[in-house]
């Protein structure tokens, strides 16, 4: 049986393209240190211009990603056979269940591990890229980093950090409404996006996320909407209390503007850094699980002298992002003339 999963391993990896493990050299214990992908995911990164057209969004959503704050890709980003690799390392990373620690577990940024999961109902981490070598290359993955390029007005796209949600069967506590760039008043200006990757179909019923469409729009990141959190359990209460803090034109407009999209298995949904969004309770008898990347445009700052994240390296205040912490994942000044004879 070892051998046979072994083998069908092998035979995955050779059609995505990989590099037999053997073949590529010392994997550093902290995958910071390993500039691209390590090839456990999927294989080189393309260079050539060419080799991006088919990552590329059209005008038309991008004119809805400009409207709404949000999209979903029209494709597949990932393969069945990279789905499956990404579960093994999720899985293996939420079944420490606190009588142990994961393995490098000081590396990681965040961690709630399953232990406490009656209280907090949602497994979450941020930092993972440093220790499981899928999710490192996740990083680097043509088909969300050319994306977030053009959603970036075509800037040389950077890393600041990933999360990972799961939510298990039936529980899985509410997500409040908030905007993603509240937690980056470290950095400036506010030039980030965010991918967030279905590694389960995600709907309402199942924990996925629920966005009010167009609400980047509301006001600037000077004013931003103070994420309010209810003292009532009941989700529908949680999931309410953001209107004490809306204008009256702006609680109108939530009302009308709120949509669950349906992300299939292996889609992405992008998110602007000012768009609102929350999720609900998993209501159904399987996992939800996601994997979040969060990009900024290259020439962002630190906001002030210090680490951005536990374990990172100082950053001067006023000082632009460096670093294999921060690594740029896709430059698109930098890729070299088709191959292909105009």
């Amino acid at each position: 049986m070892a051998l046979r999963k072994s083998l069908l391993r092998f035979q995955s990896m050779h059609q995505l393209g990989v590099t037999p493990m053997w073949k590529r050299g010392r994997i550093h214990k902290d995958l910071k240190e390993h500039s691209g992908p390590t090839g456990f995911l999927f294989g080189n990164v393309p260079s050539k211009i060419d080799e991006y057209i088919k990552f590329a969004l059209s005008e038309e959503s991008l004119a809805k990603f400009a409207e709404q704050g949000w999209i979903v890709t029209p494709r597949r980003i990932l393969s069945r056979a990279q789905i499956e690799m990404l579960h093994t390392e999720v899985t293996h990373l939420v079944s420490y269940d606190g009588r142990e620690d994961p393995p490098n577990k000081n590396l990681l940024y965040n961690y709630t591990d399953i232990n406490p999961l009656a209280n907090h109902q949602i497994f979450y981490s941020t930092g993972h890229w440093r220790i499981m070598r899928c999710m490192h290359d996740l990083v680097y993955f043509p088909t969300i980093a050319a994306p977030a390029s053009q959603l970036l007005g075509n800037s040389a796209v950077q890393f600041l950090h990933d999360e990972m949600f799961c939510k298990p069967p039936m529980k899985g506590s509410c997500v409040v409404w908030h905007q993603n760039g509240a937690q980056w008043r470290n950095t400036f200006p506010l030039q980030h996006i965010s991918v967030h990757i279905a590694l389960d179909n995600q709907t309402r019923e199942n924990g996925g996320l629920c966005l009010i469409s167009g609400s980047h729009k509301w006001r600037d990141e000077k004013n931003l909407i103070p994420m309010t959190v209810s003292p009532d359990p009941d989700p529908n209460v949680q999931m309410r209390a953001i209107l004490e803090t809306l204008e009256p034109h702006e609680k109108q407009k939530f009302e009308h503007s709120l949509i669950c999209p349906e992300v299939k298995l292996g889609h992405a949904l992008f998110i602007h850094p000012l768009l609102l969004h929350g999720s609900y309770p998993n209501q159904t008898t399987s996992w939800r699980r996601s994997a979040v990347i969060h990009y900024c445009a290259k020439g962002t700052s630190a906001t002030a002298t210090g680490p951005l994240f536990r374990g990172t390296y100082v950053m001067r205040g006023g000082e632009p992002l460096t670093g294999n912490f921060y690594p740029i994942v896709f430059d698109p000044q930098k890729l070299s003339a088709s191959s292909q004879t105009p």
